[in-house]
C-alpha cells in the first residue's frame, strides 16, 4: 500500500508532498527526502503525552501498533548531515528499535516503577470507541479523541531499516531503553513526571551539530 492509496489522509498528504519536492528536484531543486519513522525523545512535546498517561496509571491498554521508535535528536542531525552528504531526491529511512507499542509502555512503567498496561486493546474495540466518539462529536460539537483513521494509522505496521542512513549520513539509532531514559530524565526536570531516586540524572544532550546552511533544502517531516 502506497501513501496515495492509503485510507488515512495524514499519509496521503506526506506521498503528495514527497512527490512535489521530486518535481521540484526535475527543475533543479537540490532536496533530500528524509522519512523518520515514529519520532519522540527529548525536547519533542509532542510524544511526551503517552509517557504521562503510563505514570498516572490512566492507560489500561496499549495500542496494538508495531513501530519503528527514533530518536528525534537523531533525526535533527540526520538532516543536518543531508544537506552536505545527501544525495539529491534519495530517500532516507530514519528508524530505530522496531518494536510494539505495548513493549514501549512497559519499558516506560519499569523504569518509572509503576504498573504497566494489561495488554492490548482488540482493534474491533478501537473501531467501535472510535465510532461512538464521531457520533457523539457530532451531538456535542467537540472533535472526537479517537477516530477511526486514528486507528488505521496506529495500528498499520511501520517497521523500517535504516541501513542507507546509518551508511551514508552517519545516521545512529539510540537504543530504546536509552532513549525512553533520556526522555523521563528531561520531563522529570520539567515536573512532568517522578522518576525514582536512581532513575534520576544529569541533564541530557539535546544539543545539535551545527546551524544549518543559509539557502539549504531538506524535505523531511512536518
Amino acid at each position: 500500500m502506497s501513501g496515495l492509496t492509503s485510507p488515512v489522509p495524514y499519509d496521503q498528504t506526506k506521498y503528495l508532498a514527497e512527490q512535489a519536492v521530486r518535481a521540484g528536484a526535475r527543475r533543479g531543486l537540490e532536496a533530500v527526502i528524509l522519512n523518520p519513522s515514529g519520532i519522540f525523545g527529548p525536547g519533542d512535546e509532542k510524544f511526551t503525552q503517552i509517557f504521562q498517561r503510563v505514570a498516572e496509571g490512566k492507560l489500561p491498554a496499549a495500542m496494538p501498533a508495531r513501530t519503528s521508535f527514533c530518536d528525534v535528536r537523531q533525526v535533527a542531525r540526520a538532516h543536518l548531515e543531508a544537506v552536505e552528504r545527501g544525495r539529491v531526491c534519495q530517500n532516507y529511512l530514519l528508524g530505530g528499535p522496531n518494536t510494539t507499542q505495548l513493549a514501549l509502555t512497559e519499558e516506560i512503567a519499569r523504569q518509572l516503577q509503576v504498573p504497566p498496561p494489561r495488554g492490548e486493546a482488540p482493534r474491533t474495540l478501537l473501531y467501535l470507541v472510535g465510532a461512538i466518539m464521531a457520533l457523539n462529536a457530532l451531538r456535542t460539537g467537540r472533535p472526537p479523541t479517537l477516530t477511526r483513521t486514528f486507528v488505521q494509522a496506529m495500528t498499520h505496521c511501520w517497521y523500517v531499516q535504516s541501513d542507507l542512513a546509518i551508511a551514508e549520513l552517519g545516521y545512529r539509532p539510540t537504543p530504546l531503553h536509552t532513549l525512553i531514559e533520556d526522555t523521563l530524565v528531561w520531563m522529570h526536570a520539567r515536573g512532568r513526571v517522578s522518576l525514582p531516586a536512581r532513575a534520576q540524572a544529569g541533564p541530557v544532550d539535546l544539543s545539535l551539530l551545527r546551524p544549518l546552511p543559509h539557502g539549504s533544502t531538506v524535505h523531511g517531516p512536518a
